[in-house]
């Protein structure tokens, strides 16, 4: 059994965490997504100075990673 199949999601680099989620592994996204979701909110926040526009853009930050991933080298860290 892998370990995303086990939940330790939390236990996964960054890098394992987008093959996971490269081959489809929803839940490796998720804790992709988890791990720099305040980080992108803050930054955000702290351009718009809006709570909501500010919530809004991450939201769609994170959709558009998503959608892609599959373009993604990884010669960076997913959070850039």
């Amino acid at each position: 059994m892998s370990k995303q199949m086990n939940g330790n999601m939390e236990d996964c680099s960054d890098g394992h965490l987008v093959k996971l989620a490269k081959q489809g592994d929803t839940e490796a996204f998720t804790e992709l997504a988890r791990r720099c979701q305040e980080k992108i909110y803050y930054t955000i926040l702290a351009l718009t100075k809006n709570q909501q526009d500010a919530s809004d853009l991450a939201q769609e930050a994170f959709v558009q990673a998503f959608k892609s991933l599959k373009n993604f080298k990884q010669r960076s860290s997913f959070y850039t």
